[in-house]
């Protein structure tokens, strides 16, 4: 527990002062020059998180500058609630799929019509300049793919990150907050779809490491630390209360073994 509660604290300093101070918040931040971009959105009974995470997509400052350069591509897999309803209020598209995040995103990668894919999961906020930012690392040729720290509501989910910036391993390609070149998807081979896309373990080494790792090959991939988003406590804390969950402890141990 003691290794928990060492985690748990270093997750409240971190995120917080990188959010806090990051350009992410920046609305009148200078823009770049924008790409063809799809946004992709995959959704399985989210009425309770979709309209905060398509309200946050829609007021990016890019977006209101350049709507002309981006797709927002909701894509459903059969659900069984408000979700298409609350959806269908936006200006995006929706399509559907069969149960699974990794197939759901593969069929609306194939049918998106943007050189740069960026990657959010239906139950996260992002600030207003997160888009710009993803943008501008792929002004240079050279990067393939972007991803950036997430706050689990208030609290940092620290493994990865110290993976990706202080030992230098192999990068990670967060499901909630990523982007890449969609040629560099194709190249790669995309994810595994054979695996058991309904176990969170499997689908953090398909969706986050061993894509990563496969994008490393193919030209640089950037983590961002001034592009954080935030995203719901929902996988991590299903009690709502980080000592109270001892799931979440060791699923916190585990990732964390170095």
């Amino acid at each position: 527990m003691l290794k928990q509660l060492i985690l748990a604290s270093i997750g409240v300093t971190i995120p917080t002062y990188l959010y806090v101070n990051s350009r992410v918040h920046d609305y009148d931040y200078p823009l770049t020059r924008p790409i063809k971009t799809s946004i992709i959105l995959p959704t399985y009974n989210e009425e309770h998180y979709i309209q905060e995470a398509l309200d946050s997509i829609l007021n990016q400052n890019i977006l209101h500058a350049h709507p002309e350069y981006f797709e927002v591509i909701v894509v459903d897999s059969n659900s069984d609630d408000n979700t298409i309803a609350i959806a269908e209020r936006y200006p995006v598209e929706i399509i559907e799929s069969p149960r699974g995040k990794l197939t759901a995103r593969t069929i609306a990668i194939d049918k998106s019509k943007g050189d740069i894919v960026i990657s959010v999961d239906a139950d996260i906020y992002c600030p207003p300049n997160f888009v710009n930012l993803y943008i501008s690392h792929f002004q240079d040729s050279s990067v393939v793919a972007v991803s950036s720290p997430r706050i689990v509501e208030g609290i940092l989910y620290t493994p990865s990150m110290l993976w990706s910036i202080l030992l230098k391993k192999k990068p990670i390609m967060y499901g909630s907050n990523s982007a890449f070149r969609k040629w560099a998807f194709f190249e790669s081979g995309g994810w595994d779809l054979d695996i058991n896309q309904l176990d969170l373990d499997w689908m953090v080494k398909e969706e986050e490491e061993d894509f990563g790792n496969r994008l490393s090959h193919l030209g640089r991939c950037i983590f961002d630390i001034q592009a954080p988003v935030v995203t719901s406590n929902r996988r991590y804390f299903p009690t709502g209360s980080f000592l109270e969950d001892t799931e979440i402890c060791e699923r916190f141990a585990r990732h964390c073994v170095i």
